[in-house]
């Protein structure tokens, strides 16, 4: 056995082991991320849980505009949230179907003075447009599973590249951009 062999087996009984299982499915992570994850908060316990759901619970993250609700600019001065965008409202309707967690992620509520009004603001919106008020954020945490957002660039894990750059090279290996 290998010393990367050795460092990844852990010794649990069934009960841990099936409770590990479950969870780590209903998250939508392999058990090898999700006992991951555990150590990780075990070994901080001193850190603050900030993000929209109890520890531990995965969540989906919507940006607002952009995403959700249509963007012009001025918007976010004035206060004024945008249309729903159909596509991505469905979407986060068809997650909270299927009982998974879901946050809305804006930059709205980061300035503190700014944030009772953007929040009253967005929860009015949320129930109005999709039908019930979930929970505003302007932060990731470890529990955040996806994000859906208009200013995002995909990258490969631990590669440094972009997800992007791998569609390039295919078509350029295809013969480049089609015409």
């Amino acid at each position: 056995m290998t010393e990367k062999q050795k460092r990844r087996m852990v010794m649990v009984d069934d009960d841990l082991w099936d409770r590990i299982s479950t969870n780590a499915e209903e998250a939508g992570l392999s058990r090898s991320a999700w006992v991951r994850r555990a150590a990780i908060l075990a070994l901080h316990p001193d850190q603050t849980w900030t993000g929209p759901f109890p520890q531990g619970e995965s969540w989906i993250g919507f940006d607002l505009d952009g995403t959700l609700a249509h963007y012009e600019v001025g918007n976010r001065r004035a206060g004024v949230i945008g249309r729903p965008i159909g596509p991505m409202v469905e979407r986060l309707k068809q997650y909270r179907a299927a009982g998974r967690n879901v946050a809305i992620v804006t930059a709205r509520v980061t300035v503190p003075e700014q944030m009772p009004d953007a929040q009253h603001r967005i929860e009015a919106w949320s129930l109005e447009h999709l039908g019930e008020v979930l929970p505003v954020t302007c932060r990731k945490d470890y529990g955040m599973m996806t994000l859906y957002d208009d200013r995002v660039k995909q990258v490969t894990r631990n590669t440094g590249r972009l997800v992007e750059d791998y569609a390039i090279l295919g078509r350029a290996a295809r013969g480049g951009w089609p015409i």
